[in-house]
């Protein structure tokens, strides 16, 4: 703003009709008068205005001076006097003098006279508040005066301009340009007006007139450099507007992603805990409906991650680019510190973009065993199918683990037309001490994922998924996950987002495919096959990890994992029996992909519905494999391949 007064003031001065200073019929008047008193003093008069017009204010003051001595209540005079003292950067005089004159003639003329001594800033010297509030007074009064006194409309229009009063200073240019159409000076105001109120459109004409009508080359060149400051800083504030409308929606949206999460799982909660009110298993009434609207939110988060991608970019560039930018501006910046900003930026962006178009490496999720060479379990993957109602597995994958899970592959347009590979992912840890109907039960709830299509259609949200780890791998690698990285923080923050939700909507699937197998096989079967799943996967941990490292120390061959296991301490064995009981009877948490093991007993107890009671329900599930040995050896051949490839150590080889 200091800048733009100090433009005013050099217009003030060059601009025509910016002063009443050339001959008027008021100077004539004024001749007049001193004519018939002292005719000396009207010859002196005329001297000190030509003086004053070629800004020879020493002569000036002279003249005029010499004029109030021979007839001292010229007040005309004295006004002349006091603001070519105030031209002369004799501020404080100039105030006196009219201060003095006031007293003796309250006339518009010397009101906007003193208005304007009080306001106009003379070379390092800005009027005080005090000082503008006092011309204000002044200047209101010469206007109210005489409001055709283009000399006080112009002090109107400055002192608004100085106190930031835009409608004084719009008030102001309005009644020059209405008094002086044709003053180039009229029009300059008028500019000056639209580039305080950022009108570009009414600056840009305003100037153009004043051009035409003679405003100085001088100030046509400043008025052009404000009027380019001026659209730059349109643009930057369009800009900033636009960047800043785009990231409070981003933010919102986000909010009310996070909301909707909760909402949704708070919701999930309430239905499931009310126990299942349809006659079957599949989803009707509220909780198809929060299926679907769990669809629904799901992929717009999805959707929302991949379009928040530009923006987090842009907010990685703005942030590197500005702590560059800051750096810069002191002398005595490390290079390197510069150097680590940059990379810094670099690694953040270079990480986003990458992680954003990650993708899945292909390939078997486990050991494919050949079913043909274990007819029955073909033939009860085959049954249990048949009791769900939908088709059965294609293919099993072997793990060495306790896990058992189901997926389809064979890209999105298959699986939505129901023709993908249906895989049956079975850790065989899982299979030692489980009964027959415990793995009917289980499968018939991984059946229930099919037959709900949990399965189908999920790559967007693995896509996503992927991109996260991805993203937050290289940015930890690239020693880039700091709390003041935007990356960092989008990256960990939509992680929370997108847990609640998706995780969310993957605990209704569960409860949804444990109805399947409580009204297939019963809730004391499926209940019996979880406690079983649950405590095999906790147990497998302790002991293939005592079973590895005493090998490993003992530098003696690992061939079968499961016929080799250490027998574990009796401490030991009481710490695991302790973990199982504690799984089994934990408290859900908000981000778990399924329910707790004790509320998914508890749901499907309330199922009531008739089953057969089974023929023996005393067979291992083991039985159904031909040759156990032959499996568990080869599933150790690739454990035991894969440990000495990914830590870097060697099983001694077996004779």
């Amino acid at each position: 703003m200091s800048r733009w007064i100090l433009v005013v003031a050099l217009a003030l001065l060059s601009a025509p009709g910016a002063r009443a200073a050339s001959p008027t019929a008021y100077d004539d008047s004024i001749a007049t008068a001193l004519r018939a008193r002292d005719p000396r003093a009207e010859s002196l008069f005329a001297d000190a205005n030509r003086a004053r017009e070629r800004s020879d204010l020493s002569a000036a003051v002279d003249d005029y001076g010499r004029v109030v001595q021979r007839v001292p209540d010229c007040w005309p005079a004295w006004r002349r006097l006091a603001l070519v003292n105030l031209d002369a950067g004799r501020r404080g005089l100039a105030i006196q003098q009219l201060q003095w004159l006031l007293e003796r003639d309250s006339s518009g003329y010397t009101l906007g006279a003193l208005a304007r001594a009080l306001s106009e800033p003379v070379d390092d010297e800005q009027p005080t508040a005090e000082q503008l509030e006092l011309a204000n007074r002044f200047v209101e009064r010469a206007v109210a005066a005489d409001p055709g006194d283009v000399s006080a409309r112009y002090t109107q229009w400055a002192v608004g301009f100085r106190r930031k009063d835009m409608a004084q200073m719009r008030q102001g240019a309005q009644a020059l340009v209405g008094l002086e159409p044709d003053s180039a000076g009229s029009w300059w105001a008028m500019f000056t007006f639209g580039i305080v109120a950022h009108d570009e459109r009414l600056a840009t004409s305003a100037l153009e007139r004043a051009q035409r009508l003679g405003l100085p080359s001088e100030n046509v060149e400043v008025s052009r450099r404000l009027l380019a400051e001026e659209r730059k800083r349109r643009l930057e504030r369009d800009a900033a507007w636009i960047a800043g409308g785009a990231v409070a929606g981003w933010l919102v949206l986000f909010g009310i992603l996070l909301a909707a999460g909760l909402v949704l799982s708070r919701a999930t909660l309430r239905a499931v805990e009310r126990g299942p009110v349809e006659t079957g298993a599949r989803p009707e009434g509220t909780v198809a409906l929060l299926r679907r609207t769990y669809a629904a939110v799901l992929w717009l988060c999805c959707a929302f991650y991949y379009a928040s991608i530009p923006i987090v970019i842009l907010l990685l560039l703005a942030a590197g680019g500005g702590v560059i930018y800051f750096l810069l501006r002191f002398a005595h910046t490390p290079v390197r510190l510069l150097l680590m900003v940059a990379v810094g930026t670099a690694v953040s962006v270079f990480a986003v973009v990458r992680g954003t178009f990650s993708r899945a490496r292909e390939g078997d999720p486990g050991q494919r065993l050949d079913l043909e060479a274990h007819p029955r379990l073909r033939a009860l993957l085959d049954e249990v199918a048949a009791r769900i109602g939908t088709r059965p597995v294609d293919n099993v994958y072997l793990t060495p683990d306790a896990g058992v899970a189901v997926m389809e592959r064979g890209g999105v347009g298959r699986q939505l037309r129901g023709s993908a590979e249906r895989c049956l992912i079975l850790g065989i840890a899982v299979l030692d001490g489980m009964t027959r109907r415990q793995l009917e039960a289980v499968l018939a709830h991984e059946y229930g994922h099919f037959i709900n299509r949990d399965t189908a259609g999920g790559g967007f949200s693995f896509s996503v998924r992927l991109a996260l780890m991805d993203t937050a791998h290289r940015l930890a690698r690239g020693d880039a996950a700091n709390w003041f990285n935007p990356a960092w923080l989008f990256v960990s923050g939509f992680s929370v987002v997108f847990m609640r939700i998706s995780q969310g909507a993957s605990r209704l699937q569960e409860v949804l495919a444990d109805r399947w197998a409580a009204l297939a096989y019963g809730a004391g079967a499926f209940a019996d096959g979880l406690r079983h799943v649950v405590a095999a996967s906790v147990r497998f941990e302790a002991w293939a990890d005592a079973t590895v490292n005493a090998a490993l120390e003992a530098k003696r061959p690992l061939v079968n994992l499961y016929r080799e296991a250490v027998e574990l301490p009796a401490d030991r064995r009481a710490e695991l029996a302790a973990r199982v009981a504690a799984e089994l009877a934990r408290a859900p948490g908000a981000y778990d992909s399924h329910p707790s093991p004790v509320q998914r007993i508890e749901w499907v107890g309330r199922i009531e519905a008739p089953v057969a009671p089974p023929a023996d329900d005393r067979e291992e599930a083991w039985a159904l494999l031909a040759d156990r040995e032959a499996i568990e050896e080869g599933i150790t051949a690739g454990l035991r391949t894969a440990i000495e490839a990914v830590h870097g150590v060697k099983f001694a080889t077996a004779e």
